[in-house]
């Protein structure tokens, strides 16, 4: 999605949202129940004229009588409320959670995990897994959303090695996500030493996945900001931490 990430970042941000609806089951019935209604309409007009006035045209244009208009209407409108309620019931709930090895929390663990997981109760197929970064001594703005391969291009010109410094799984379109009962049978998106996280004020992970129902969801996660406390005072205190300057090695002179 294009554009930058939206900076109002309270609890609220990134909560699961539908960002787009189906087509062949919202959309084509939305514009069948409008037909029908302006059609039921039509009628009720055309039955309160004079006959003189049922001659002239267009007031002799008549699709559907009133009853089977009405009849229509009433089953087309409760067989999209079904479908609403069918997929209020069976919308998948994108869960998110970060821990170290272990899940023990240790404010020395070398790698924190975040972990994207479906809680159900219906499956979801990915679309798409994009990102936002904003380095710690940048007054840029954060990036637009890219992709993984210019995820890691950005974390190499910091000078982060990859599968030593951090680790972010790629997605291709299509992914299943399963419902599954706890977090960690889901799946690991990425992790990062606590130097590597120290390197940055923001990284956030837009998630866009389908439905069952052909709804399209999205769901921001920004990591930097829920971060659990120990391992964001651990990063604070990196960040503290003096600039080591090498050595100078002085010696005799020596002509040239």
């Amino acid at each position: 999605m294009a554009g930058q990430p939206a900076k109002h970042r309270d609890e609220a941000y990134g909560t699961q949202r539908i960002v787009a609806r189906s087509v062949l089951f919202v959309t084509i019935p939305i514009g069948f129940i409008v037909l029908l209604a302006a059609n039921l309409a039509w009628d009720l007009v055309r039955e309160n004229l004079a006959p003189a006035a049922l001659a002239s045209w267009p007031m002799r244009l008549a699709l559907l009588d009133t009853s089977t208009s009405a009849a229509l209407l009433g089953a087309a409108a409760g067989l999209y409320f079904a479908r609403l309620q069918w997929a209020s019931a069976n919308r998948p709930a994108i869960g998110l959670a970060i821990d170290d090895e272990g899940g023990q929390f240790d404010p020395d663990s070398p790698r924190w995990r975040f972990w994207a997981y479906n809680a159900g109760p219906g499956y979801a197929v990915v679309k798409r897994f994009a990102y936002a970064v904003r380095r710690h001594d940048s007054a840029e703005p954060a990036t637009d959303w890219i992709k993984p391969f210019d995820l890691n291009r950005i974390f190499e010109s910091c000078g982060l090695v990859d599968g030593q410094d951090y680790f972010v799984r790629w997605y291709a379109e299509g992914a299943p996500f399963s419902p599954v009962p706890h977090y960690t049978q889901g799946s690991m998106v990425a992790w990062f030493r606590p130097e590597a996280l120290a390197q940055f004020a923001q990284i956030d992970v837009q998630m866009v996945f389908r439905d069952a129902n052909g709804d399209t969801h999205e769901r921001v996660f920004p990591f930097m900001d829920r971060l659990p406390s120990v391992t964001a005072k651990k990063v604070a205190a990196i960040r503290r931490r003096p600039a080591v300057i090498p050595p100078q090695i002085s010696g005799a002179p020596v002509d040239g």
